[in-house]
């Protein structure tokens, strides 16, 4: 293999490491529904960030504390996690 060649592949294969891998459903833990505004068809889970989020104060003790709005945005495509 000519030294280009390997450089370059090796390149590739680096920056396919370093690439983010997309959350699933299934990988991420949305909690429960206790929060003072679970159901209400915003997020306010602090962790996520996107359309499906409240406008309002995002407070700590909201987070894994809005399973069911979160969830549902999350899995519409209108949330992702925040690194």
């Amino acid at each position: 293999m000519q030294k280009a060649t390997f450089h370059l592949l090796a390149s590739i294969a680096l920056i396919t490491a370093a690439a983010p891998v997309p959350a699933f459903a299934d990988d991420v833990n949305f909690g429960d529904d206790s929060g003072r505004y679970s159901k209400d068809g915003e997020c306010d889970d602090m962790r996520f960030d996107g359309a499906g989020m409240t406008d309002t104060l995002l407070i700590d003790s909201d987070i894994l504390h809005d399973a069911s709005d979160c969830r549902a945005a999350f899995n519409a495509g209108r949330l992702k996690l925040r690194p």
